[in-house]
């Protein structure tokens, strides 16, 4: 089974990501975006989620 996401605010990893392990038990993550998105709340300028999702687990 091959499921595909494309969206425009990368904080819908946070709702996509978990239902795909939880459904398929193994998931990957093939991602591409224009900014790093593994900051945590102190590091990120803006504190908005799109900053975060890679960082959260």
């Amino acid at each position: 089974m091959v499921g595909r996401d494309v969206g425009g605010d990368c904080s819908i990893l946070l709702g996509i990501f978990p239902a795909l392990r939880r459904h398929l038990g193994s998931a990957g993550l093939w991602f591409v975006d224009g900014h790093p998105d593994y900051l945590d709340g102190r590091s990120s300028d803006t504190g908005e989620t799109a900053d975060m999702e890679l960082a959260v687990r």
